[in-house]
């Protein structure tokens, strides 16, 4: 029990629920630094320890919690620095909060053991009860008592500050962590965790993503071929100018695979690709797919230092352009790079046969990050992670040829991804939107009349503000990128999507109901072959309810980021509760709400996205 654990190792059970106490309000808040009160007794002098009155003092006290110190080492510091607080205690801290009209946050108060026999005074009976401490004590107070050698953990809490959820799992993790401390004295503090067993396996089913088989031998290209050859004829792509068919787009990005390999292309080799909002950029990609690259897009929008920065740092051979913008960048400043291809200047009548050196194990893309942190991070994605990705888009919105989908996202950003290639990859029909229409709300909702567009895959503030003012006549929306805000209710298939770069596109997903009055709405749940975790600051898992860092683990995530080592191995780690498994910290704060789904609180380091770049 715990108080034979007390005496062999040397201490006393007040300091073994402060350091739990302490440990738990570390975890949840995600600080190291907890500040709080606790009452004292008051009768040091020994002139008044037999005296009748009420002499408690509450004292203010600040502990710093590191997760490297050792469990029992955390226990034993208490004792001194408590003492020194109480040398101070004839300061009333009581009298202090009333004055300046304060109220601390949080108290904790060991009681020790409560009689069980009726006690007597002066020839009556007398009562225990337990002491109110006045305007000192905190909007949120943790009683533990011994009786019968037993502890009792009691919280009270200021009514509409907390939920009884809450208080419910602080009472249950300070348990819990109690129980992991006598049983892992010598563990380091990261190491202990706010969760049972039993929890932990309920937690771990809760974020495991539906199971769905797919062939990992095959690549993007091995479905792209085969809806080519199952529908040559039908429209692959259609942009502002013009629009090509599968066969086209087959033969014409064998034929630049072809130049690409003469070139030095191979496996994992990085080919930028630099091309506006035209088909052309597709065929460019999957000549670089078909050549065995990861091909690395380019916004010509960016200035041309971002650019060349992207060059250098990829080390890419062969840049794919059109001379005109090759020009007109290099007006703005030098782009170096060993080859250049100029589409317009390629001869695509030229027969050539079939290519394919892409395999599971290769790069894909790569997608240089905002960079908010100061320069642009390249994102390994690989082809296995694209393949599993694929898989789920194509079930998910029911993608069949003869579907027409808009792609409205920047090449250079991953979400580019989750239109082009699960299209391509069901025989589906592409629309790349103008630049111009991007932006142009009454000129979108005209183009999906007239086209028969049945989805898209757009940024929430632009799929809130089609929603908000039109009735759109789509079959499916997909939008992710920003906290979606409630809109009008929609006869489309919406679904609120979350995704960093790291986890190819989408990781997370929730189909909207439009009849539901939502306070929050959730991101939803993982992805097939996936899994979501809540976690603390020391990545061990946080109980349900309880708000943490999202993890993500599965074959979506990232082979990690471009030279750069140390931030590859901060982000991407080995799981403290699956160990052996790989995930991806994402820095976003979240939690599992009462129905089993993500709910999107923040940022933990407080970034901002504007216009898609993070700041």
């Amino acid at each position: 029990g715990i108080n034979s654990i007390c005496r062999e190792q040397q201490f006393s059970a007040v300091w073994l629920f402060m350091a739990a106490f302490e440990l738990v309000v570390a975890r949840l808040s995600r600080e190291e630094t907890v500040v709080y009160t606790s009452p004292y007794h008051g009768r040091a002098e020994q002139e008044i320890r037999t005296s009748l009155g009420m002499f408690v003092r509450t004292i203010p006290l600040l502990t710093h919690v590191s997760g490297d110190v050792s469990v029992l080492d955390f226990i034993r510091s208490h004792k001194a620095p408590f003492f020194d607080a109480v040398k101070h205690s004839g300061f009333s801290f009581s009298e202090f909060c009333s004055e300046f009209h304060m109220v601390p946050e949080l108290s904790f108060s060991y009681q020790g053991k409560r009689e069980q026999r009726d006690a007597v005074f002066l020839g009556e009976k007398v009562y225990q009860d337990r002491a109110l401490l006045g305007p000192g004590r905190g909007e949120l107070e943790t009683f533990v008592y011994e009786l019968g050698g037993q502890y009792e953990v009691d919280l009270r809490f200021t009514e509409g500050q907390y939920e009884e959820d809450f208080i419910r799992t602080f009472a249950q993790s300070i348990w819990c962590c109690v129980e992991n401390m006598i049983a892992h004295p010598f563990a380091a503090l990261k190491d202990i965790h706010l969760v049972s067993e039993q929890e932990k396996q309920e937690l771990l089913l809760l974020g495991q993503g539906e199971a769905m088989p797919f062939d990992e031998k095959e690549t993007m290209i091995d479905l792209f071929q085969k809806q080519a050859k199952l529908h040559p004829d039908a429209r692959a792509v259609v942009d502002e100018v013009s629009s090509m068919t599968y066969a086209e787009l087959d033969r014409q990005s064998d034929v630049l695979a072809a130049e690409l390999i003469r070139q030095g292309a191979a496996e994992d080799s990085f080919v930028a690709v630099m091309l506006p909002r035209r088909k052309e950029f597709l065929v460019s990609v999957m000549a670089v797919f078909k050549a065995g690259g990861a091909y690395i897009p380019l916004d010509n929008e960016y200035p041309t230092e971002r650019l060349q920065y992207m060059l250098e740092d990829s080390g890419a051979q062969v840049l794919i352009t059109t001379r005109a913008l090759f020009t007109e960048k290099n007006a703005e400043g030098k782009l170096t790079v060993p080859g250049v291809i100029f589409l317009e200047e390629t001869d695509f009548s030229k027969g050539c046969g079939p290519v394919n050196h892409s395999r599971p194990a290769s790069l894909a893309y790569m997608i240089y990050t905002s960079g908010s942190t100061g320069r642009p991070k390249g994102v390994m994605i690989g082809h296995k992670s694209l393949r599993g990705y694929i898989a789920w888009k194509v079930k998910q919105e029911d993608l069949h040829p003869g579907d027409r989908w808009t792609e409205q996202a920047s090449f250079s950003f991953d979400a580019s991804a989750a239109v082009l290639y699960p299209l391509l990859a069901s025989g589906a029909e592409i629309h790349i939107l103008s630049s111009a229409l991007c932006r142009d709300l009454a000129g979108m909702y005209q183009y999906f009349i007239e086209n028969e567009i049945t989805g898209a895959d757009l940024t929430t503030q632009l799929g809130m503000e089609l929603l908000n003012q039109y009735d759109l006549p789509l079959k499916y929306l997909m939008i992710g990128g920003e906290k979606l805000q409630p809109t009008r209710p929609t006869a489309v298939k919406l679904y609120n999507s979350y995704g960093p770069t790291e986890f190819t596109v989408d990781a997370v997903y929730h189909l909207v109901d439009p009849g539901r009055t939502y306070a929050n709405i959730p991101i939803g749940r993982p992805v097939p072959n996936s899994m979501a975790a809540v976690v603390d600051s020391e990545g061990q898992l946080l109980p349900r309810g309880i708000a943490g860092e999202l993890c993500l683990l599965g074959v979506q995530a990232a082979r990690g980021y471009w030279k750069r080592p140390e931030k590859t191995a901060e982000v991407f780690v080995d799981s403290s509760f699956l160990p052996g498994t790989r995930m991806y910290r994402t820095g976003d704060l979240v939690r599992w709400n009462a129905e089993g789904e993500l709910e999107y609180l923040g940022r933990i380091d407080q970034q901002v996205k504007v216009r898609g770049f993070r700041i």
